[in-house]
């Protein structure tokens, strides 16, 4: 009875232990499942902000890209935009460049045709003045029995001195005209008149007198009216002084005038090619030139009687009273004051007494 019971007793223990480890295993397993679900959750959640993290830097890393990019294109259109301002600029610069090159070039056309006229007129005129030579000489030849070689030294001579020309230009012959027609043009295109004059001249010889050095151009729009004897190769309106000259030294006054200018003086600079000419003209053209009673400076590389007669008794006359000095012009023009500078003083002084 009591072996019986304590085997009872022992196999309730028993179901009882079972009863308890079957529930122990099953509150075990609902907690390490649970367990396990947490840790899924969690391992998810943390999966899930690595993704979220992760997306997110990479947008931002895009967003930083994206503005990267945005910039770089700001910076390469305004980089464009300069470069095509330069580009333009440069065009414009090369169109302005071929545009005066064009006008420099139709302007060369257009003086290589004026010196081609020009010179197609000056050989026409040497051959008229050939012509018209040999006409003379032949002449001559017929009423004087001077052989060619004599006549042709008898018509045409070289004479050194100025003067003696001009007293031949004021001796009259006897049929009270001058004897003697003497230009001193003062540049190239004065030259190209006074040859024309020469040349259309039959009643007497003609000298012409020119320079050895080269002679500077009169300002543009000077119209050569040495038909006359004399024009303005500066003109002024009520010129405080009239400045004479003819040949070279016309060049040298013009330059004076420009120094008296910076001055406040208002100087007229007259040529006079002829002197008999300009006092063959009527007293309105002569005193249209050099005024009556005006401040008259006369400029001459040569003797200053020369130019005596057109300044007057109230003007001046810078001029040589010596010859034979050699050396290169230019320097005999600074030992002698021929330059613009001191004629400028020269005039000052002049207008100052």
């Amino acid at each position: 009875m009591c072996i019986r019971r304590m085997i009872g007793y022992i196999i309730g223990a028993a179901i009882v232990g079972l009863v308890i480890g079957v529930v122990l295993m099953f509150i075990y397993c609902n907690i390490s499942k649970q367990t396990v679900n947490d840790a899924k959750r969690e391992a998810e959640s943390i999966k899930n902000e690595a993704e979220e993290s992760a997306a997110r830097k990479k947008r931002e890393a895009l967003l930083e890209a994206k503005e990267e990019i945005h910039k770089n294109r700001a910076d390469l259109e305004r980089e464009i935009k300069e470069r095509r301002g330069e580009m333009s600029k440069t065009e414009r610069r090369l169109t302005q460049k071929e545009e005066t090159l064009d006008r420099k070039t139709d302007a060369a056309d257009k003086k290589n045709e004026e010196l081609t006229r020009r010179l197609a007129n000056v050989q026409k005129s040497r051959e008229e003045a050939e012509q018209y030579k040999q006409q003379q000489l032949e002449r001559l030849e017929s009423i004087s029995g001077l052989t060619r070689d004599e006549a042709k030294q008898y018509l045409v001579d070289s004479i050194e001195q100025e003067a003696q020309l001009r007293l031949m230009e004021k001796l009259h012959n006897h049929a009270g005209k001058p004897s003697m027609l003497v230009l001193r043009p003062a540049d190239v295109h004065d030259t190209t008149v006074c040859w024309q004059m020469a040349m259309e001249n039959i009643d007497t010889p003609t000298g012409l007198i020119f320079s050895r050095q080269n002679v500077k151009d009169l300002p543009a729009g000077t119209v050569y009216d040495s038909w006359h004897g004399g024009y303005a190769a500066l003109p002024c309106e009520n010129p405080d002084i009239v400045l004479v000259a003819n040949g070279s030294e016309v060049s040298t006054l013009v330059d004076t005038a420009e120094l008296l200018a910076a001055d406040g003086i208002k100087a007229r600079v007259v040529s006079v090619p002829s002197e008999q000419l300009f006092r063959d003209q009527p007293a309105e053209y002569r005193e249209s030139l050099i005024p009556a009673g005006a401040k008259v400076f006369g400029l001459t590389a040569g003797l200053p009687v020369n130019m005596e007669g057109l300044c007057g008794t109230n003007g001046k006359v810078f001029g040589l009273a010596h010859f034979g000095a050699s050396a290169p012009f230019n320097v005999l023009d600074e030992k002698f004051g021929f330059n613009p500078t001191n004629i400028y003083h020269e005039a000052k002084a002049f207008l100052a007494e």
